[in-house]
């Protein structure tokens, strides 16, 4: 699950979205849409 990966990437290991669309192979933006249904998935569960 990608949102899982951006958790993991950014929020765990405080890696930096540029070097996780790298490492994943997609664009920032992607990364970004990551985060933003991330954070809808854990403002829905609170």
């Amino acid at each position: 699950m990608d949102q899982w990966k951006w958790m993991e990437y950014h929020v765990l290991t405080d890696m930096p979205i540029k070097e996780i669309a790298a490492r994943e192979g997609v664009t920032i933006d992607a990364v970004k849409g990551w985060e933003r249904l991330a954070k809808r998935r854990l403002m829905n569960t609170a």
